[in-house]
């Protein structure tokens, strides 16, 4: 689908798809289309940035609740279309049990993994409007994940 999706649309076509999703031209009788606006894809890309600011940082993205990437700093060398999609995945999959168990909605959720020791990652789930932001971080100090959690509330909802 991603190979088929680059040789179908250029720059161009998706320029002119947000445009018309802006005028309301195309979209407006779906009831699963989301069409962001081209000044909010770059509020979304200055959320990322100011996240991504935060020491242990190594990337973010938002990904839609479809599992497609709408917004990401991740660098090369990262999946970012796999990323999204495990994310997405990851925290459809705990707020079904959190409904189950009938703790209530899902809002964000913290994986500390150890991919060897003393190679410790955290990942950082958050449901937002638009999808799940996703802040992937690296040699983390485990005394910091409250600062940081704190710092993408305040982005998210502002402060």
């Amino acid at each position: 689908m991603k190979t088929i999706g680059k040789l179908l649309l250029d720059v161009s076509a998706v320029e002119n798809i947000i445009k018309a999703g802006e005028t309301k031209k195309i979209g407006s009788g779906l009831s699963t289309a989301k069409v962001i606006s081209a000044a909010r894809g770059e509020g979304i890309k200055a959320i990322l940035t100011a996240i991504d600011t935060y020491e242990g940082v190594a990337g973010s993205l938002i990904v839609g609740h479809d599992g497609l990437v709408i917004a990401s700093t991740v660098g090369q060398g990262w999946d970012k279309d796999m990323l999204g999609a495990l994310s997405t995945a990851l925290l459809s999959t705990s707020n079904l049990a959190t409904k189950k168990l009938e703790i209530g909605k899902l809002r964000q959720m913290v994986m500390l993994t150890e991919v060897s020791p003393g190679d410790k990652r955290t990942t950082i789930l958050t449901d937002v409007e638009v999808g799940i932001l996703a802040v992937f971080l690296e040699k983390v100090d485990l005394d910091k994940i409250d600062g940081l959690l704190e710092t993408i509330q305040k982005t998210i909802h502002g402060g």
